[in-house]
């Protein structure tokens, strides 16, 4: 099959294991840089976060086979690295804690609780946030490889 065709096909089998595929299509090709953009939101916010997370493990099994599959001139497949910018809401109120949140520290449990609002943790960094309807979302997958510069926070961020 077409090499571009490969993350995208990959994605949606990775996914699908987790109950739901949502539209993942091509925003940016040249010879060597594929990103994919998903507009898709679930309805629970359990698979709105994750999808994210199955995303990056994902990546991490494309580059594994990558790094087997290097010849000896250090030549890798064809697969691009999963690179992918998704934008999303939640159709409810939630708490989504990030990987080294402290709940006893930044999450009132028991009202989360008597409100029926679920409380999550994200595999990524970050404090925690509260966000429902009308809270815009995205997060962004970049690979080091295609874009090495990006390794630096300042420059991430310009």
């Amino acid at each position: 099959p077409d090499a571009s065709a490969i993350p995208a096909d990959r994605a949606g089998e990775f996914i699908s294991r987790r109950g739901a595929t949502p539209p993942v299509t091509t925003v940016n090709q040249s010879n060597t840089t594929f990103m994919y953009y998903s507009e898709h939101t679930f309805p629970a916010p359990e698979r709105n976060v994750a999808w994210d997370e199955a995303c990056v493990e994902l990546a991490d099994e494309i580059l594994h086979e990558q790094e087997g599959a290097r010849d000896g001139n250090g030549a890798t497949s064809p697969d691009s690295p999963l690179e992918v910018l998704r934008v999303w809401s939640f159709d409810s109120p939630v708490v989504v804690m990030g990987r080294a949140s402290r709940v006893g520290e930044e999450v009132c449990l028991e009202r989360c609780k008597a409100d029926g609002v679920p409380v999550l943790r994200r595999a990524s960094g970050g404090s925690t946030i509260i966000a429902g309807p009308g809270c815009l979302m995205y997060s962004v997958q970049i690979s080091y490889e295609n874009r090495p510069a990006w390794r630096s926070l300042d420059h991430a961020h310009r």
